[in-house]
């Protein structure tokens, strides 16, 4: 059996996508982010800028409950910047 340190990455090959998932997840979100412009969205302020390129298909009912979750996140929460 193969420790973390010696793991064999051929099957990024085969297994693709869920193998990357499994085992880079850090990484794949930070190249999602990276190759969306995420950072451009996000500075915005408006979260649904950001939810419309992650969750495209995203309801207006559930944008208002993320919408409404981050307003009391915000109200909760004061960051020092």
């Amino acid at each position: 059996m193969k420790t973390e340190l010696e793991k064999d990455d051929s099957d990024i090959v085969n297994k693709a996508a869920e193998y990357i998932a499994i085992n880079y997840p850090f990484e794949a979100a930070v190249f999602y982010w990276s190759k969306n412009n995420l950072n451009s969205k996000a500075d915005t302020g408006n979260i649904h800028n950001v939810t419309a390129v992650v969750n495209p298909k995203m309801t207006n009912a559930e944008y208002k409950l993320r919408e409404d979750a981050y307003i009391l996140w915000m109200q909760k929460y004061k960051f020092p910047f």
